[in-house]
């Protein structure tokens, strides 16, 4: 636990004083990056469909399944080596993140860092030699970076997972051959269900955010809450004002136990929540300047997959709805305040 508080203070500061732009020019730099990012990951993407395989790897997926508690998923393959050389496993590639066997994979790959994890691993890492057949087990830890992300959210939520991406072998002369695959991910129903232990960590959090603990250091005063059933987002308008002694940020909205998370903040996956009722990049803000001590602001929020909330609530268009709002100062102190807003419908 402290190690996280330490790491999640190192990243605030990072966000505060170095990386999230606060100038139009800093502003223009980021998105030039973001597309630098968005370019390489197309190109890389595009070099596997033009590799060496061409039929050489031939990849049957047995099954496929993922456990939430371990964030793991566990894939029975057979492979069958119709080449003329031996080849080893390397990668799983799916929805842009490239998930690298770190035996292999010794140094760092020129693409960007956020959707690179070196997780992955084979049963074993004798080479599959030509005219063989294996039946293999391939692990893939911290699966849930993949799931987290806004590129897989639908899926994950929805009755079904997917995993369809490319695995890549390597011969020893570092030759790549790439193997499309397409399958239904199980989760185990044992894991579907909400654990004790789920409970226990949602309990925990939602007790923290009681605003009797501490007097509420962000006012918020709702101005409009519109629900768009089109397209699943909530546009909230509120008025906020730092009445703390710290600068603060916009970190996520919690609404009927569901958390709507600012991806500037929550770059990481959410560990200490139960997985279905975590929306990593479903909350967006309209500024991301720091909110200053004894500063007032308009602030629009807009929240994608609220149809999630509207579910729940069997699509019932309710008068109104608690919720709360998290900022975070530089130095890794959370302020939450809460808030009571009447929906209205705009589509």
């Amino acid at each position: 636990m402290r190690a996280e508080l330490v790491a999640k203070t190192f990243f605030l500061l990072t966000i505060f004083f170095g990386i999230v732009p606060t100038t139009p020019g800093d502003a223009q730099t980021s998105k030039g990056s973001a597309l630098a990012d968005e370019q390489q990951v197309k190109q890389f993407l595009s070099s596997l469909t033009s590799s060496d395989a061409a039929g050489k790897i031939k990849v049957a997926v047995r099954d496929a399944k993922y456990s939430p508690s371990t964030h793991e998923l566990v894939i029975a393959l057979s492979v069958t080596n119709a080449g003329a050389e031996a080849v080893r496993f390397g990668e799983l590639v799916a929805d842009g993140f490239r998930f690298l066997d770190p035996a292999l994979f010794k140094l760092p790959v020129p693409y960007p860092e956020k959707f690179v994890v070196r997780s992955a691993s084979l049963d074993s890492e004798v080479p599959i030699y030509p005219n063989g057949t294996r039946e293999a087990t391939l692990k893939i830890g911290e699966f849930d970076r993949l799931l987290q992300s806004k590129r897989n959210a639908r899926s994950r939520r929805g009755s079904s997972i997917r995993i369809n991406g490319y695995l890549a072998f390597f011969s020893s002369a570092g030759r790549r051959y790439a193997v499309r695959i397409d399958k239904a991910v199980e989760t185990p129903a044992s894991e579907t269900a909400e654990t004790a232990q789920d409970q226990k960590l949602k309990r925990q959090f939602l007790d923290a955010l009681d605003p009797a603990h501490a007097p509420p250091a962000i006012q918020a005063i709702v101005k409009d809450a519109a629900y768009d059933a089109a397209a699943k987002t909530l546009t909230l308008e509120f008025q906020a004002r730092n009445v703390g002694d710290e600068m603060v940020k916009f970190g996520e909205l919690i609404v009927d136990e569901r958390r709507f998370l600012n991806p500037r903040i929550y770059t990481a996956p959410v560990r200490n929540y139960p997985l279905q009722l975590v929306y990593t990049s479903a909350a967006s803000i309209d500024s991301d300047n720091a909110l200053t001590s004894g500063e007032t602001r308009e602030v629009k929020l807009v929240v994608s997959d609220f149809d999630s909330v509207m579910n729940a609530r069997k699509n019932k268009m309710p008068a109104a709805f608690d919720a709360f709002l998290e900022f975070w100062s530089p130095v890794g102190h959370r302020f939450v305040t809460r808030i009571n807003a009447k929906f209205r419908a705009t589509n």
